[in-house]
């Protein structure tokens, strides 16, 4: 509320992603990763963090162990349940809600809207694709039991009344989370923690951290900022007084050397402890269009929508 009505309306204009949350978040965070000589590995479950006593130290994937050097850091962006089995002694969410999403191939109607608040009824949002109508359900634990095809039928009933459709259940698909999001009661949001550990090199990330946002996209953001300027600060307490400072910039933003040449103040700097302002530059040079642990990474085509509310 804070930060949407009592800010005012400038805060309050929904954006929708023109493409889907893939092609406007996601592909461009992995391109982005790639540019830098990242890799980017799927189906590679960590089993266990090996702790130090002031820092996480090794990564285990069963299969490999993956050392953490001196001036590397660690963010834990996994849900809050494999967190708690991960890391020793921290508070968590422990109860949940879950989501449900229906897919219905279909050619909606030229003028319906980007995206479409439902009262009174299953259906709570309608979102417009070229070649389908998407509907999210929200704390939907009731549904978690009604069998697929009658939810997907359901759901079609409204969806076909408020977008004017005179068609038969077309080819569908339901997809139920049971532990999409973490209660949002005040027992719950106690448990939220912060994005800082007991282990300097060590960082939360998710929806589920303490970021003064709900279970959102929003939230997730602002929790991965969050672990990156802990770990931008926690890293450099591992890096060498007489390490050159081109070396300490680019561990901690990952700039080459191109982006240096633009940095000759640099070879004046004295680099000492990493408290925080002695990481002011770096931590300037992340927060630039350029920097990737600066998170600002291109977002893809989104539109300005209204949102429609839709009564019996």
């Amino acid at each position: 509320m804070r930060e949407t009505l009592l800010a005012g309306g400038r805060n309050c204009r929904p954006l929708i992603a023109a493409g889907g949350l893939s092609e406007a978040f996601v592909d461009p965070a992995l391109a982005a990763l790639e540019a830098r000589g990242a890799k980017v590995r799927f189906g590679a479950r960590l089993r266990a963090i090996a702790f130090g006593e002031t820092k996480a130290e090794a990564l285990d994937f069963g299969d490999e162990t993956i050392e953490l050097k001196p001036g590397e850091g660690l963010v834990l962006a996994v849900p809050a349940w494999v967190a708690s089995g991960l890391v020793p002694g921290i508070s968590v969410p422990t109860e949940f809600r879950a989501i449900v999403n229906a897919h219905f191939r279909c050619s909606p109607p030229p003028d319906f809207s980007p995206i479409t608040g439902v009262l009174g009824a299953n259906t709570e949002w309608i979102f417009r694709f070229p070649d389908r109508l998407a509907v999210t359900i929200s704390a939907a634990d009731r549904l978690l039991e009604v069998p697929r095809e009658e939810l997907a039928e359901k759901i079609w009933r409204e969806v076909a009344e408020i977008a004017g459709i005179a068609a038969p259940l077309p080819a569908w698909q339901i997809i139920k989370e049971r532990r999409a999001t973490f209660a949002a009661t005040p027992e719950q949001n106690a448990k939220r923690p912060g994005a800082a550990t007991r282990w300097h090199n060590l960082a939360l990330a998710g929806d589920w951290t303490a970021t003064g946002l709900p279970a959102t996209i929003e939230g997730a953001i602002r929790s991965g900022n969050r672990a990156a300027d802990v770990v931008l600060r926690g890293v450099g307490q591992d890096l060498r007084l007489d390490v050159p400072v081109e070396h300490v910039v680019r561990r901690l933003v990952g700039l080459d050397r191109p982006v240096l040449g633009k940095l000759p103040h640099l070879s004046r700097a004295v680099v000492g402890h990493a408290r925080v302002p002695d990481l002011s530059v770096a931590h300037e040079i992340g927060e630039g269009a350029a920097g990737l642990l600066g998170r600002r990474l291109g977002v893809g085509p989104v539109h300005l929508i209204k949102i429609d509310v839709v009564g019996p």
